[in-house]
Order: C-alpha cells, then sequence, then structure tokens
C-alpha cells in the first residue's frame, strides 16, 4: 500500500504507553470529529473500470462477530450471500492479500462492502462503492454510497454513478482542505 500512495514529507512514529495529553479538541486525534482528510492519502493509482466484476467484502468472512458497540457495520447480518448471488461477486476480505485486492478493484465494476476492512482500500483507489451502515460516520469518511438495507441496490447503475460524482466533490474538498494552526501544531508535536 505505500508504494501505491503519492510521495510526502511524513514521518510516521508509534508511541507506545505514552504520557502524551489526548486533546479532544484536536480533530485528528479524536475520532468523533468526522473531517474528511480522516485516514487519506492520494494514491498514484486510481479506479478505471476495465470488467463488470462486483467486488463484495461482507463481514461474514471477519474471523470474529463486530462487538455491540460496532454492530452498526453490518446491517445486513445473515443476508450479505444474497448480494454475493445476486451479482456473482468475487468476495474479498482482509485476508485476501493486498496485491490481489488492489489489482482487483482497480478495474472492477464496483465495490460493496461495509465500513471498514477493504473498503479502505477501494476509498484510497478512488473506486465507485456501495457501503453497509447504520451510522452517519460512514458518509463522513467515504465517499461512497451507503445504504442500510438490501431494498437500496435494486438500481445499481444509479447508485455507482452517484457514488462516483461522491468521489469526485471529495476529491474536490480535498483539494482546498487546509488543516488549522492548532491541528497542526499538534501534529508536528506528536
Amino acid at each position: 500500500m505505500f508504494d501505491l500512495m503519492q510521495p510526502a514529507n511524513v514521518s510516521l512514529m508509534h508511541i507506545y504507553e505514552s504520557d502524551h495529553v489526548f486533546d479532544e479538541s484536536n480533530p485528528h486525534t479524536n475520532y468523533k470529529f468526522q473531517y474528511d482528510p480522516h485516514n487519506h492519502w492520494w494514491s498514484t493509482k486510481t479506479h478505471r473500470q476495465t470488467s463488470n466484476q462486483i467486488i463484495v467484502c461482507p463481514p461474514t468472512e471477519n474471523t470474529t462477530s463486530f462487538p455491540h458497540n460496532k454492530s452498526w457495520k453490518d446491517p445486513l447480518g445473515p443476508k450479505w450471500n444474497l448480494v454475493i448471488d445476486q451479482f456473482d461477486a468475487k468476495v474479498v476480505s482482509y485476508r485476501t492479500p493486498i496485491s490481489d485486492l488492489v489489482n482487483m478493484l482497480l478495474g472492477c465494476r464496483v465495490f460493496i462492502g461495509y465500513h471498514g476492512s477493504c473498503a479502505w482500500v477501494a476509498r484510497h483507489l478512488r473506486v465507485p462503492s456501495i457501503l453497509f451502515s447504520d451510522n452517519k460516520v460512514t458518509s463522513k469518511m467515504f465517499p461512497s454510497k451507503v445504504c442500510r438495507s438490501l431494498q437500496s441496490l435494486s438500481d445499481l447503475d444509479c447508485l455507482i454513478e452517484s457514488s462516483r460524482q461522491l468521489i469526485a466533490e471529495y476529491d474536490n474538498r480535498l483539494i482546498n482542505y487546509t488543516f488549522s494552526d492548532k491541528t497542526l501544531s499538534g501534529i508536528i508535536q506528536c
């Protein structure tokens, strides 16, 4: 993944058992602030549909179920197989080798999944995506069409086009995004 991202003058340091004071007013250290740049980095490759393949990442492929406080990530529950069967979809998960996942996503028709796992990769590659979620945070983090029920999939072409428009709008917002002085000072201190 790192090799796919545009070079940036960034350093990252992991600190364990830090006494760094948590600043709840800093949007980039507090998940409750839902700004578009959350976990964003421009990719050097972007989606160009070359096939009609639909890629699905269902949470049913996870080794454990979501804890109660994250159940919003799976409003479909056991209905994921209906999605997979309906579209003869290729199933991926967090166990799919990243190079395979990237290659599939770059040329697919659409990605369908949940808030997590492969959806973040699809986001970075600007893949038209449909995500199922019961939490508004998903539409803040992903330029994707967010749905709650299977009925939403009845007009797939419309959902794909809507997702493409959301990606374009998202890119325009990010081009013009600037960090506040307070955020920049927090980033430099880390």
